[in-house]
């Protein structure tokens, strides 16, 4: 992905069928993050990898996924996990990446709900922060971008809905698709 930022040194891992970068984010604290690319099946044989992302508890090899750790490092972050995309792309170049947040669906919302002190009604203004931010990277670099992916989204309201399209700048997508476009050789 066009990363023009700071990134952090990541460390590859193969587990089963997910392929796994570990960093450590060095801000107020130093705290193993995760970045997950785990396989969930295929559409016209093309292998589909969701995109996760979270705290990593080594001796529990548990993910925390939910978590705003606000280490002061958001863009470096953020840097390290799109400096992973191209690489996936070498090892899969015919992979569909599918990004959706932790935040969104009816789990999160009733989860939140249950120690939410804003007390928000009729949305919950938590849902869907990590999509937008993606969302907000994509609308900002979409010309640039779109030289070198092709992105869908699906803003289905149901959990498993799916409702790809061609990606607009500005919908609010739930879910996005990337892929990597083909280079034509030119003589």
């Amino acid at each position: 992905m066009n990363n023009n930022g700071k990134i952090y040194k990541t460390r590859r891992e193969r587990e089963g069928r997910s392929i796994e970068y570990l960093f450590v984010s060095h801000g107020e604290t130093d705290i193993d993050k995760i970045i997950q690319y785990q396989y969930v099946g295929k559409i016209n044989n093309k292998p589909i990898f969701n995109l996760g992302f979270g705290d990593y508890y080594e001796n529990t090899t548990q993910i925390i996924d939910n978590i705003v750790s606000n280490n002061g490092d958001v863009y470096t972050v953020f840097n390290t996990v799109l400096s992973t995309i191209p690489e996936l792309f070498n090892m899969h170049p015919n992979a569909i990446i599918m990004v959706r947040g932790s935040d969104s669906g009816s789990k999160f919302i009733q989860s939140c709900r249950q120690t939410c002190k804003k007390n928000c009604q009729p949305h919950c203004k938590k849902e869907n922060r990590r999509i937008t931010i993606y969302r907000e990277y994509i609308n900002k670099n979409y010309d640039s971008l779109n030289k070198e992916y092709t992105f869908f989204g699906n803003s289905g309201l149901a959990e498993n809905q799916v409702g790809i399209e061609n990606y607009r700048a500005g919908e609010k997508y739930t879910s996005i698709f990337v892929i990597k476009n083909k280079r034509k050789l030119v003589l």
